[in-house]
C-alpha cells in the first residue's frame, strides 16, 4: 500500500494521471511475466533437461543391471597315460603338455605330445586347437578340435639307431574334464590323432593342472 501510495503520488506530481499511471503499472506487470516465462523456456532448451527429467534419468540408471565381464583363464597342465597307436600292436607311454587360455565360453589350447620314454615306436605331434568350455570355475569341462604336424619315430633300444619319418598334418581333438582349487588342480582327459595310420592314436590320460581358472566379475 505504501508503494501504490508514493508511486501514484509521484505520478501526480509528474502531471500523469491516475487512469494512466494504473494501465503504466499493469503493462509493467505484463512484460515482467512475459520475459520471466521466456527466461524458464530458454533456460531449459540451454540444460537440456527439466530437473523431473534429470530425477528420471537417474533413477533409470542407478537400476540398470550390470555388464557380466567374460571370465579369462590361463593355465598349463601335464597329463599320462596310455596311447593305442593304429600301426604299432603294443600301447604307448604318452606325456601331453598343454597351455590353454579362454576368454568366456571359447578356449584356445596349444599341445606338445609325445612319449614318456621314447624307445621303439612312437608318434610325436605339435598343434593348436580350438573349442569350448563350460561356465563353472571350480569344475568345467572343454571340447577342442585343431590341426597339428605328426610324425613317427623309432628309436632303437641298446643299439643307439633312431629314424624320422617325415611330419604330416592332421587333425587333432581333444575332451577335458577339469577340477581345481585355487591355482591348483587335476584333469581327465581323451584326445588323439585323425589322419594316416602310421601316427593315428588314441590316448586317455589323467594330469595335473595349475594357473588361472578365472573369475566372473561386473562393471
Amino acid at each position: 500500500m505504501n508503494f501504490a501510495r508514493s508511486w501514484m503520488a509521484a505520478c501526480a506530481w509528474r502531471g500523469v494521471s491516475p487512469q494512466r499511471a494504473i494501465d503504466t503499472t499493469i503493462r509493467i506487470a505484463v512484460d515482467d511475466m512475459v520475459i520471466a516465462r521466456w527466461l524458464t523456456v530458454a533456460g531449459c532448451v540451454l540444460g537440456g533437461m527439466s530437473p523431473q527429467r534429470l530425477a528420471a534419468q537417474a533413477s533409470v540408471d542407478t537400476t540398470a543391471p550390470p555388464v557380466h565381464v567374460p571370465r579369462v583363464a590361463l593355465w598349463g597342465s601335464a597329463g599320462f597315460g596310455n596311447a593305442h597307436v593304429a600301426s604299432v600292436p603294443t600301447v604307448q607311454d604318452v606325456a601331453i603338455a598343454k597351455i590353454n587360455l579362454s576368454v568366456g565360453p571359447v578356449i584356445l589350447s596349444f599341445r606338445d605330445a609325445g612319449p614318456f620314454i621314447g624307445i621303439g615306436d612312437f608318434v610325436r605331434d605339435d598343434g593348436l586347437l580350438g573349442g569350448v568350455r563350460t561356465g563353472g570355475r571350480r569344475i568345467f569341462g572343454s571340447a577342442a578340435l585343431g590341426f597339428a604336424n605328426a610324425s613317427r619315430h623309432h628309436e632303437c633300444d641298446g643299439c643307439g639307431a633312431s629314424s624320422v619319418e617325415p611330419a604330416v598334418g592332421v587333425m587333432v581333438y581333444d575332451v577335458t574334464a577339469h577340477a581345481n582349487l585355487l591355482v591348483i588342480g587335476a584333469a581327465a582327459s581323451f584326445s588323439g590323432i585323425v589322419g594316416p595310420e602310421r601316427v593315428r592314436y588314441s590316448v586317455f590320460t589323467l594330469g595335473l593342472e595349475a594357473g588361472w581358472f578365472g573369475h566372473r566379475g561386473t562393471r
